[in-house]
């Protein structure tokens, strides 16, 4: 079946989402909860990804050097769809890089700086190839939302490179 991103993601985790807890549910933090799909996708199109990601052959590696040069390869196929004209598959890919480089916060919080830096280098290009992507497949919402949370990216990367 086709993925079909086009409707606002619903963060059951999002503090909005729990009325009367307020600022408080925002400290609360599930270390084994990975975001960045979650950030497009709901949770049957997560699944969707991740099963596309297995039947592509792809298993996603437990070792962070490897993950992020998985997620390299992926992004540069996804190039290679897009430049095809090929976009859904282009957009499975930037999805299964955004998987590789989706680290549960837990893990997150013990990576060394120099690993944070390098997760956050690998993103940016994920997330602008994700706006246009979205954009070419007239998804204008998850487009900006995309080409924001690599601005974002960027400038904590900036912060990172210059404390």
């Amino acid at each position: 079946s086709r993925l079909d991103l086009r409707r606002a993601p619903r963060w059951p985790h999002a503090p909005e989402a729990l009325p009367g807890v307020g600022a408080m549910a925002a400290q609360v933090m599930d270390v084994d909860e990975e975001r960045w799909l979650r950030h497009f996708c709901l949770e049957a199109e997560v699944e969707q990804v991740l099963r596309w990601f297995r039947d592509q052959g792809f298993t996603r590696p437990s070792d962070f050097d490897e993950r992020v040069r998985m997620a390299s390869r992926l992004r540069e196929l996804g190039n290679q769809r897009f430049q095809s004209s090929e976009f859904e598959s282009a957009m499975m890919h930037a999805l299964g890089a955004l998987h590789c480089v989706d680290f549960a916060q837990g893990h997150a919080l013990l990576q060394s700086d120099a690993q944070k830096r390098e997760v956050t280098r690998a993103l940016a290009p994920i997330l602008s190839n994700l706006s246009v992507i979205f954009l070419r497949r007239g998804d204008a919402y998850n487009a900006a939302r995309a080409a924001d949370l690599g601005l974002d990216r960027a400038g904590r990367l900036q912060q990172q490179l210059d404390p």
